[in-house]
């Protein structure tokens, strides 16, 4: 702000003195120049500082709004009952089933806001994950690449989108190089965020993809005991 205020300082002194009456001489023409030059100068480092001033108060905003929902998101753990959230910033909890039906629960319709309703597994999207984790899987894969290969258009229940999807399997055994290819079908949960693979094999785990409701590119994919729950392997995945 100092800065801020020097410079416009500058700027309105230059200025006062360019326009003070001149007499028609080739030096006074040479000053009037050269004051010229200055407040055009003083001008545009003006500009700048407050091109930089703005572009720092908009990141600020963007930072603190996805700072504040995931806020809110870890609040929701504590705050609500079990498959159920917050309407947004508001009190009010609603059942994930109720969100994206086409019908307006919450009092700040937050439910059916277009932002939240988003379905970022679309056809034909690829998915790449590599492991954090992975205490249980039989083929240990170092790369799982998820691919949508349909979605279906006629959906009568708005909450859950139906899905066709490829999982692929890079591991490694005895220094060779493996890979598997697995079909079946999936469901992208509109009120949980979540995409679910149920078990493509008879291990009985699934594949459940958490999207954070605020990055739509990338998601945490856990493997899943079907029967407990128990999380027994985690892969990052982003989208290609």
């Amino acid at each position: 702000m100092k800065t801020v205020l020097l410079v416009c300082a500058l700027v309105a002194y230059a200025a006062a003195a360019a326009i003070q009456p001149l007499s028609v001489s080739d030096s006074m023409a040479a000053r009037v120049d050269a004051q010229a030059w200055r407040v055009d100068r003083l001008t545009k480092q003006f500009q700048e500082i407050s091109d930089a001033a703005d572009s720092s108060i908009a990141a600020a905003k963007s930072g603190g709004d996805i700072a504040r929902h995931m806020l809110n998101n870890h609040l929701d753990d504590h705050w609500c009952p079990s498959k159920y959230q917050r309407c947004g910033n508001s009190p009010q909890c609603m059942s994930n089933m109720a969100f994206c039906d086409g019908i307006n629960d919450c009092k700040n319709h937050f439910d059916e806001d277009e932002h939240r309703c988003v379905v970022p597994v679309t056809a034909n999207s690829t998915w790449i994950g590599y492991p954090a984790y992975d205490h249980c899987t039989q083929r240990r894969p170092y790369e799982m690449v998820i691919s949508i290969t349909s979605a279906a258009s006629d959906i009568v229940y708005k909450v859950h989108q139906p899905l066709k999807v490829q999982v692929d399997l890079f591991s490694k055994r005895g220094g060779l190089k493996q890979s598997a290819s697995l079909r079946g079908d999936a469901v992208y949960c509109k009120g949980s965020q979540r995409l679910i693979i149920p078990p493509p094999e008879d291990d009985r785990l699934e594949i459940i993809g958490q999207f954070d409701g605020v990055f739509y590119d990338r998601f945490k994919g856990y493997i899943v005991h079907e029967m407990s729950g128990d999380k027994c392997a985690e892969f990052r995945f982003f989208k290609q």
